[in-house]
């Protein structure tokens, strides 16, 4: 129990210098969105409400179960279809990917929960393709996903950029008369895209069914790593000390690369269609904010500033943002730069953030909290006036979801996140009910990889 000197010896170390910065936030705010190009401070009320449109809505979930030599991981991806009219909510069409098909024994057993979740989004980005290009009566006007644009962006060389650090260095520094030359690496790094994006466009992506996708790659996944791991061994020579990092390597290269894959294949669906896409956060992060207001408010989130500044009903919209380019995702034979990491087939990386790298930000109060929205600025296409146009778009269907969101979150994602959501312990039933079923004496390796961790066998 904290005592009551305690509560207000930490409340006045915690909270001394930033009370004395929060009266002033409302005013640096709105000082800032005058005179800032491309920020923008504005109420919903003025914002042209479309009559009524049809909207996917999108969300997903995982589950893990850490074992003693892999992660078993659950996965379910839904995309809800809601007609939306003057607040008025009816679901039309859904698709749903479940733990019953969604499920792998995830080895080698290493950021087990960093990469499960880019394989969620993934699946996610699945279903909402799915949907969008579907076809038949109902024609979606927007998606939304749950997350945030800019973070699916920089997610690329989240976790992967100390594995391939480790390759390089076990492969060609460490090595020493052993190793790799530095050329010999750079050049097994394309034929790691070259085998990964073959994988990808052969064996995963040939039909447009969610279901089916996934199950291929949820299937095929430790065989594509195992042959990709057999293949460059013996046509690089890549030194023994490194073989290790190398499965790892190739394993969230491979995971990086569909979710990526899933990411281009909706952004050109959109494009196509002339469909805004909006992911939504409701617990953004960024401090793109409160770095220009500031050193006092650094340790701030955006959105906490917001809480305090914005009014129900307005919004902060900021464009005119650096763009997210694929410079450092990737090495290649012709452009080489040491400082970049092999996160992503560079075709891939051109494509996706050479043409859709642009973003807008959208921070909006429908009640008593800040939420985010994000969204690509090319889905109209490349000019200012189509950029204008998706911006006005994008904001119009902010509008209408505010009518949508008496708890201050649009309702639909709510529901999309309710129907998605899965049990924590759902990896570990899954996990023992899959132990309890390899009982033949063949099945001895298997067990001891799906096997609780030795701690808890123990009883530590």
């Amino acid at each position: 129990m904290i005592s009551m000197g305690a509560r207000r010896d930490i409340r006045s170390r915690l909270f001394g210098s930033i009370g004395r910065v929060l009266g002033s936030i409302d005013t640096d705010v709105r000082s800032m969105a005058r005179s800032i190009k491309g920020v923008e401070l504005g109420g919903l009320g003025d914002i042209e409400c479309p009559d009524g449109a049809v909207g996917v809505f999108t969300d997903g979930s995982n589950v893990v179960s850490e074992r003693r030599g892999a992660g078993i991981v659950a996965f379910s991806a839904v995309s809800l279809v809601f007609r939306i009219s003057g607040g008025r909510l009816r679901v039309l069409e859904r698709c749903i990917l479940s733990p019953a098909t969604c499920f792998l024994v995830m080895v080698p057993r290493f950021n087990v929960r960093t990469r499960a979740n880019n394989i969620m989004r993934g699946l996610e980005l699945l279903t909402a393709t799915y949907m969008l290009e579907k076809g038949g009566d109902v024609q979606p006007s927007f998606v939304v996903l749950d997350g945030s644009y800019v973070s699916t962006l920089l997610s690329a060389r989240w976790g992967i950029e100390h594995i391939y650090r480790d390759l390089y260095e076990l492969s060609v520094k460490s090595a020493g008369s052993a190793g790799m030359k530095h050329s010999d690496f750079v050049w097994m790094c394309g034929s790691i895209s070259d085998h990964v994006r073959r994988f990808l466009e052969e064996e995963v992506f040939s039909t447009s069914e969610p279901g089916e996708i996934s199950r291929r790659f949820l299937e095929s996944h430790a065989t594509a790593v195992d042959e990709m791991f057999e293949d460059l061994v013996g046509s690089f020579g890549v030194p023994d000390e490194a073989w290790s990092a190398l499965i790892n390597f190739l394993a969230m290269f491979l995971e990086t690369n569909f979710m990526m894959e899933c990411l281009r294949r909706l952004l050109v669906a959109a494009r196509r269609r002339r469909k805004p896409l909006m992911w939504l956060n409701k617990e953004p992060e960024s401090r793109m904010l409160a770095r220009r207001l500031g050193r006092s408010l650094r340790m701030l989130t955006d959105a906490m500033i917001l809480d305090i500044a914005l009014r129900r009903g307005e919004y902060l919209r900021c464009l005119d943002l650096p763009k997210i380019d694929p410079s450092g995702k990737y090495v290649d034979g012709e452009r080489c730069d040491r400082r970049a990491t092999h996160a992503l087939v560079p075709d891939l990386a051109d494509e996706v953030y050479g043409i859709y790298g642009s973003y807008g930000v959208i921070y909006v109060k429908y009640a008593d909290f800040v939420i985010q929205y994000t969204y690509p600025r090319a889905i109209f296409g490349p000019s200012r006036e189509e950029r204008h146009m998706l911006d006005s778009a994008v904001l119009s269907y902010v509008r209408m979801l505010w009518d949508a969101s008496p708890l201050g979150y649009p309702h639909p994602m709510i529901q999309a996140h309710s129907t998605a959501v899965l049990r924590e312990g759902l990896a570990e039933v899954m996990a023992d009910s899959l132990l309890e079923g390899l009982t033949d004496e063949r099945d001895g390796l298997i067990r001891r990889l799906i096997e609780k961790p030795g701690r808890r066998l123990a009883g530590v």
